[in-house]
C-alpha cells in the first residue's frame, strides 16, 4: 500500500493505493479495508481512493468512514 500526501508540511488530503505485487501472470484483486471490517472497494489488480483529514481525523469512502486502521488486502478472485 502506498499513501501520497498533498503536502508533507500540512497534510489535508491523500491518495491511498493498494495493488498486487508486480509479477507477470498474477490476476489478483486488491481491496482497501477500513477499521478491519469495512471493505471500501475491491478492484482487479489495483485500487486508488482519496482520503481527507477532517478535524484531525482521516476519512475515506462515501459516506465518510473515520479511519483508525487502514489495510491493503490482495487475494485470488472468487
Amino acid at each position: 500500500m502506498t499513501i501520497v500526501y498533498n503536502d508533507e508540511a500540512c497534510r489535508s488530503t491523500a491518495t491511498v493505493t493498494c495493488s498486487q505485487p508486480q509479477k507477470q501472470g498474477l490476476e489478483l484483486v486488491a481491496a482497501i479495508v477500513v477499521n478491519e471490517v469495512n471493505f471500501v472497494d475491491v478492484e482487479p489488480k489495483s485500487i486508488t481512493l482519496p482520503a481527507t483529514c477532517f478535524n484531525g481525523v482521516w476519512q475515506i469512502a462515501q459516506p465518510p468512514l473515520n479511519v483508525t486502521r487502514l489495510e491493503c488486502v490482495v487475494s485470488d478472485p472468487l
